[in-house]
């Protein structure tokens, strides 16, 4: 095997240790809490088969709604940087290349449009989603599960879980762009990121969960998700800055993001669509199930 080969796959099973400590270290962390020495404690295993109960809810807004726009992200953002990426030119062309290349780095950035657009998409549903779950979230899990899964427990978990799903959807499309336009530099700088997210990751772990119990895991996955969205998105401006006239820095990047028309439409259709929604969910359990 040649050397190249040899840190190539020493670098792949680096990522995929730590991706696997920042995507599973929930999932570990309830483990532990199932078998430590209060796991004799039957609100300890409610809490943990609750917060099971909630995350496998939510996962399916992330499967078939955020995961999908960030492929789709991903594929948009690697064909502009193939279609950017800077060619040969021949002596016959070499100034009115230059001219061009001029011109389309005075315009304004096409690539970061687009993040901006997906972005504020995908945060309107985060938004959505915690309007709801303030308002709704004892009665959706009722009507979806039973009485007995509607705990105040269960509803804080459900609260705290659609919170962090706005960081999940900022982080998601943070890192498609990252990754999408990346080069052999940033990918080292992010690969470094990881290193030290795994390790925070860690410590707000074992922290949160013995100063907040189980739902301290959601509030070490929002530290976390915000971390990695706000460093990773801004590595990969700073570098793909670098070489344009118009420049976009992460606040302004943020500012058009909470003041773009699709962020606040779905604002204010999750605000709308939660009244209609607990009114309806009041009348089914009033009509159908309470009595």
């Amino acid at each position: 095997m040649l050397p190249q080969q040899i840190a190539d796959l020493y670098n792949f099973a680096r990522i995929c240790v730590l991706k696997f400590v920042v995507t599973e270290g929930e999932k570990l962390m309830i483990f532990y809490f199932t078998v430590s020495k209060d796991a004799k404690d039957p609100r300890v295993m409610q809490e943990a088969a609750e917060l099971g109960l909630v995350a496998n809810l939510i996962s399916i807004v992330c499967r078939f709604i955020f995961q999908p726009l960030e492929e789709i992200a991903f594929n948009v953002f690697s064909k502009l940087q193939r279609s950017e990426a800077p060619k040969e030119p021949s002596s016959a062309k070499e100034s009115k290349d230059d001219k061009d290349e001029n011109e389309s780095n005075s315009k304004p950035d096409e690539a970061v449009r687009i993040l901006v657009q997906y972005m504020a998409a995908m945060l309107g549903i985060g938004a959505c989603a915690i309007m709801f779950s303030q308002v709704c979230s004892e009665q959706f899990i009722h009507l979806a599960f039973s009485k007995r899964w509607a705990t105040p427990s269960t509803v804080r978990i459900m609260q705290a879980y659609c919170g962090y799903l706005m960081f999940m959807a900022a982080n998601g499309m943070s890192e498609a762009f990252a990754y999408g336009l990346a080069n052999e530099d940033v990918l080292l700088k992010l690969q470094g990121l990881m290193i030290i997210n795994a390790a925070l990751y860690t410590a707000l772990n074992l922290s949160f969960s013995a100063y907040f119990g189980i739902i301290g895991l959601i509030y070490a996955n929002c530290i976390n998700m915000g971390i990695r969205a706000v460093w990773s998105l801004s590595i990969s401006l700073n570098d793909h800055n670098r070489d344009r006239k118009v420049k976009t820095s992460p606040a302004a990047f943020w500012l058009k993001v909470i003041t773009h028309q699709y962020f606040i439409g779905l604002v204010v259709l999750g605000a709308v669509g939660t009244v209609i929604a607990q009114q309806a969910l009041n009348y089914i359990l009033q009509r159908f199930i309470i009595n």
